[in-house]
C-alpha cells in the first residue's frame, strides 16, 4: 500500500508541477510562502489551501463512489494518544517539508534531474509516512481535514472533534523543517560551497 502511495504521488507532483509547482500538500506551500518564494503571495495562499482541500474531499468522496475502503477514523483515546498523534505527525511532516525544500531548491540538491527530483520526494514521502502510523499514514492537512468532513457527513463527529491533534502536528512539523532548513541547512551548503569555489580558484591560480 506504501509503495502505491509513493508511486500516485509521484504522479501527483509530475502533472501538477507545470501548474502550479507540485503543491499536493498544504505544508509545502506554507514552508514556500514562510521562505517568502516570490511565487507565495499572503493573499493567494488561501486559495491554494481551499483548492488542497477541495480536491482531498472530492477524492474522498470518489473513493466512497466507487466502493473503496474507507480511511480509518481519527480517534483520541486521551492524554498519551494526542501527544503519540502530535509528535508522530510532526516528524513525518519534517521529514516530508525539510526533504522537499532541499530537493526543490537548485542551490541545496543533490540531485541532478527532474524526474530524479520528483522520484525522490515520493520516495522521501514514503518514509514520511512511517513514522505518522497514528495518521492513517496521510501526513497531509488536506487529507486529514477532509476525512474529518467526510466522517461527519456520513454521522461520525468524532473525527471533526479530534482532527486538531493532526493539524497541530502539521503545523509545528512544517514550523520546525522550515526554520532548520533556513537557518541551519541552507547556510551550511552555502558556505561549503563558497568554500569550494575558493578552493578552485586558489588551486587555478596555483597550476
Amino acid at each position: 500500500m506504501d509503495a502505491q502511495a509513493a508511486g500516485t504521488l509521484l504522479m501527483a507532483i509530475f502533472f501538477s508541477g507545470l501548474l502550479c509547482g507540485a503543491n499536493v500538500n498544504p505544508t509545502i506551500t506554507l514552508a514556500n510562502f514562510l521562505k517568502k518564494e516570490s511565487r507565495y503571495k499572503g493573499r493567494v495562499l488561501p486559495f491554494y489551501f481551499l483548492a488542497q482541500f477541495l480536491a482531498a474531499l472530492s477524492a474522498l468522496f470518489w473513493c466512497d463512489v466507487l466502493g473503496h475502503k474507507r480511511l480509518s477514523p481519527l480517534e483520541l483515546g486521551g492524554g498519551a494518544d494526542i501527544f503519540k498523534v502530535v509528535s508522530n505527525e510532526t516528524m513525518g511532516i519534517f521529514i516530508l517539508v525539510l526533504f522537499t525544500l532541499i530537493l526543490s531548491n537548485p542551490n541545496t540538491t543533490f540531485i541532478e534531474s527532474e524526474l530524479s527530483g520528483y522520484i525522490s520526494i515520493a520516495i522521501f514521502y514514503h518514509i514520511a509516512r512511517s513514522f505518522a502510523p497514528l495518521a492513517g499514514l496521510v501526513i497531509n492537512p488536506a487529507v486529514t481535514l477532509g476525512l474529518a468532513v467526510q466522517q461527519a457527513f456520513w454521522g461520525k463527529w468524532g473525527s471533526l472533534e479530534n482532527c486538531w491533534a493532526w493539524l497541530l502536528g502539521d503545523l509545528l512539523g512544517c514550523l520546525l523543517a522550515t526554520g532548520f532548513y533556513t537557518h541551519v541547512y541552507e547556510p551550511i551548503i552555502k558556505e561549503i560551497r563558497e568554500i569550494r569555489r575558493k578552493t578552485e580558484n586558489f588551486e587555478s591560480i596555483t597550476e
